[in-house]
């Protein structure tokens, strides 16, 4: 191509000539490529007047799709969506401003018809709010949308869990009679980042979920540095260096402690020089002063408690969950493994809650007893978490998928007992020709025991056909737990995916 100053080579090595001056004016990032130092090469046995050359991560089809929209020449013809999604990301990459993002914004509403929920999906993922409305508004007009597999489409991999629950809230709200309050809630409704105005919590949950974040936060950021000077670790032996966090809190510390706790840190500070101003070597950390306190406290064997009571430090779910990620950040095992033991203790309070953060450290054995506690307790289905944000979508799929699974093998148990009694015939009084204070005496009947309510009513129904007699307690209290044991033995058999 004549005058041609760059050549943009593919991923598949494939090469596009091209002129700056346009191509700088449409993408700024390109022109950054150029001007602050991206790899240019020429070809060794080419003449040394050929434009110069720059590597891309984009394909020979996308990149040529890309350039089209930016050149003028004939437009980009797109037969599927995922060539579509790829010139949008790359337009996003390459920061394309409006003239290219139109086009590529139109290319997606014309797969709409047949793919909303896909591009539902993709406009999270590259957080276009607008185009993700729209893509939620057409799924849920559209009678053909599937009611199968909860809605979800492989596209959903690459969102937030949080964005995936929206959906399905907006489909199951559905439009309210008042069309003015519809329109207001639905004007203020945010799909990709959570508005705390949608009403997917109830009020009062809302307000105590952020009173109690507040309160364990503030905990920790009253006084974080008199609290730690107060535990009295300098008496003895003095500190030998300062570890200072992101917004300026100076910890006094000792080096062998770190070290011993952090192989990273011990490097860190290995390579540390005195400062000339300061009386002690500072390690400078990008965390901020209330995680540091958390992770300086397990170096130094104090204890920490959840926010609910005890002794010892108090700490939040969200800041075990961040104080496990920096922990593995340095190497520190020892607090991953008294975190997981503390976190362990929390799921039978919060097991919604607890089976996202667990799934989003990698967590499958408490993953998987957190979701056996929250698919048992109550439903699922339209219930929302904020530790949804910080997981896949896939993650709630998964839950949903094994609340289904759960309920399918609890239901064959309850089949089961419900069809017919379970007991042999001695335990019967109309079978048995025993006296029923002989009977009484088979069972200790305590005021603990569980009468289940499918076993009730099957006594009841066997009670109006006159084929059951009395309805016999002992009888009933010993069919539960059998069913018990039974229903507990066919959910702990059922499989929670992580794929």
């Amino acid at each position: 191509m004549q005058g041609a100053d760059l050549c943009l080579l593919s991923s598949d090595f494939v090469r596009f000539l091209v002129y700056t001056n346009i191509l700088f004016l449409i993408s700024p990032v390109f022109a950054d490529m150029v001007t602050l130092g991206k790899p240019i090469h020429s070809h060794p046995l080419e003449d040394e007047n050929a434009a110069p050359v720059v590597s891309v991560s984009e394909d020979s089809k996308t990149l040529d799709a890309f350039l089209r929209l930016i050149y003028p020449v004939e437009s980009p013809a797109f037969t599927t969506l995922g060539e579509v999604q790829d010139v949008l990301e790359a337009t996003l990459k390459y920061q394309g401003n409006s003239v290219i993002m139109k086009p590529v914004t139109d290319a997606l509403h014309s797969f709409l018809p047949t793919h909303a929920l896909s591009i539902f999906a993709i406009a999270c993922r590259f957080d276009l709010e607008s185009e993700a409305r729209i893509a939620a508004i057409a799924a849920g007009l559209d009678p053909r949308r599937p009611t199968t597999n909860f809605g979800y489409v492989a596209e959903m991999d690459h969102i937030s869990a949080g964005a995936y629950f929206r959906l399905r809230w907006y489909f199951w709200r559905g439009p309210t009679h008042d069309a003015d309050r519809r329109d207001v809630y639905w004007r203020r409704f945010s799909f990709i980042n959570r508005n705390p105005a949608d009403c997917v919590l109830p009020r009062k949950l809302e307000t105590y979920n952020t009173t109690k974040t507040a309160n364990a936060d503030a905990a920790t950021t009253v006084d974080v540095l008199t609290t730690w000077l107060g535990f009295g670790l300098f008496k003895r032996r003095p500190a030998d260096l300062i570890l200072r966090s992101s917004d300026g809190v100076a910890f006094s510390a000792h080096g062998f402690s770190l070290s011993i706790s952090s192989p990273v840190l011990a490097r860190q500070i290995e390579e540390l020089s005195a400062s000339l101003t300061e009386s002690l070597p500072v390690v400078d950390v990008p965390e901020p002063s209330p995680l540091l306190y958390l992770l300086l406290c397990s170096c130094y064997g104090i204890p920490l408690q959840l926010v609910k009571g005890g002794n010892g430090q108090a700490v939040s779910l969200s800041q075990l969950s961040k104080l496990v990620h920096v922990a593995r950040k340095y190497g520190m095992t020892r607090t991953v493994d008294q975190a997981r033991m503390l976190f362990r203790c929390s799921l039978k309070d919060e097991p919604l809650r607890a089976y996202f953060i667990a799934v989003s450290l990698g967590w499958h054995s408490e993953a998987q007893t957190a979701a056996r506690l929250a698919v048992t307790e109550s439903s699922i289905s339209y219930v929302y978490t904020p530790s949804m944000e910080d997981v896949s979508a896939k993650a709630y799929y998964n839950l949903l998928q094994y609340d289904v699974d759960v309920q399918c093998a609890a239901d064959a148990v309850v089949q089961r007992y419900s069809a017919k009694r379970t007991l042999n015939s001695g335990w019967y009084p109309q079978d048995s020709g025993r006296t029923l204070p002989e009977l009484r005496t088979f069972i200790v009947h305590r005021s603990t025991d569980k009468l289940f309510h499918t076993i009730a009513q099957r006594e009841f129904g066997y009670m109006k056909d006159g084929k059951g007699g009395d309805v016999y307690m002992p009888n009933l209290l010993a069919e539960s737990r059998n069913m018990e044991v039974e229903l507990q033995a066919a959910i702990n058999q059922v499989e929670l995916a992580f794929n």
